[in-house]
């Protein structure tokens, strides 16, 4: 589940971010735990336009291992505009009503080519195993007066390509 949370950097004012609490059995396994440092490190590298930026990580309880291990959460960047899945069924739904154009989607297209290219260039090499509409979130909502701008998908979603094992977010 993610949440919407206020996180008040040192040096900055207050934001929204998104929150996702990680399932505490992938902290209590110790080569699930490396693979996540190892994701966490690249996600801090990564700055693209098109790529969800990572905030953080960090704990809700540190008063032991065993609670940090239980409370531990990822922040990212919010995306108010919901899926591109949910945006295309909706408009599958009410095909006399037009949500977005056909020059919008193409653009979408273009974005997430650029974030792909840019993930496929960086060192190490990243890939995307998830890229679906259900994966790709929208930066605001369509209709609220400004462009739709694509995000390509959650951080547990950008792996390294040499990676072999997985790690559940629940």
């Amino acid at each position: 589940m993610v949440e919407k949370c206020m996180y008040t950097p040192q040096t900055g004012e207050a934001k929204v971010v998104a929150v996702k609490k990680l399932t505490p059995g992938v902290i209590q396994n110790p080569a699930c735990l490396q693979r996540l440092y190892d994701e966490v490190r690249l996600l801090r590298k990564l700055n693209h336009p098109n790529i969800m930026r990572y905030i953080g990580i960090g704990y809700s309880d540190e008063s032991s291992e065993e609670k940090k291990g239980g409370t531990m959460f990822l922040a990212c960047e919010v995306m108010q505009g919901g899926t591109l899945n949910k945006l295309v069924m909706n408009q599958m739904l009410m095909p006399h009503k037009s949500l977005y154009t056909l020059v919008t989607a193409l653009k979408w297209c273009i974005n997430m080519a650029d974030a792909l290219a840019y993930l496929q260039v960086s060192q190490p090499t990243v890939i995307h195993r998830a890229l679906k509409l259900e994966n790709i979130l929208l930066k605001v909502r369509p209709g609220s007066g400004s462009d739709v701008d694509i995000e390509t998908s959650s951080p547990e979603n950008i792996l390294l390509k040499e990676r072999t094992g997985s790690w559940s977010d629940g």
